[in-house]
């Protein structure tokens, strides 16, 4: 009758073992999710140049398995990164594309231009239109950088007013 229930210390600490296995492993996902990420940002706008234009490289390629592939590399200064962020322009799309893995069409946003360096084709042809399209897009995307610090300029300045005698 005076038997104890209380389990073995050894099956008490290789439980504790694995629970705090487990506890790792989630805690290394949720930095490889979320920490990793703010990481990277922080460093491509520590790197980025205070003012200036944008900066960008675009390459078509043939890869070895017969791919077309546009590469795009795009540097941006500190203060237009800001007013995408700010003006949330990340979502906006450059251009769409078919995807080469999947059967489906797929958006290259704004948000692309800082973490997706390549996009690959199965014709030289929508290589090409696709190129055109992002360069078209990147001066859109310039013009609308522009005006949005001009209106918040404005803002600063307490807005636009109009006097009129009529």
């Amino acid at each position: 009758m005076g038997e104890s229930m209380a389990p073995p210390p050894e099956l008490i600490e290789k439980t504790l073992y694995i629970f705090y296995f487990f506890l790792a492993i989630i805690a290394l996902w949720l930095f490889w999710e979320f920490g990793l990420e703010a990481i990277k940002k922080a460093l491509r706008t520590q790197s980025a140049p205070p003012r200036g234009p944008m900066k960008i490289n675009i390459t078509t390629a043939i890869t070895h398995d017969n791919k077309y592939r546009l590469y795009i590399d795009c540097k941006m200064s500190q203060e237009d990164m800001a007013v995408i962020d700010r003006a949330n322009f990340k979502g906006d799309m450059l251009f769409n594309y078919h995807s080469f893995h999947y059967d489906c069409t797929q958006s290259y946003c704004v948000a692309h231009l800082f973490n997706q360096p390549y996009v690959d084709f199965r014709d030289p042809n929508d290589c090409e239109g696709a190129k055109e399209r992002l360069i078209e897009a990147l001066y859109t995307l310039r013009n609308r950088i522009e005006y949005r610090k001009e209106a918040e300029q404005k803002q600063k300045r307490g807005g636009d007013t109009e006097r009129l005698e009529i």
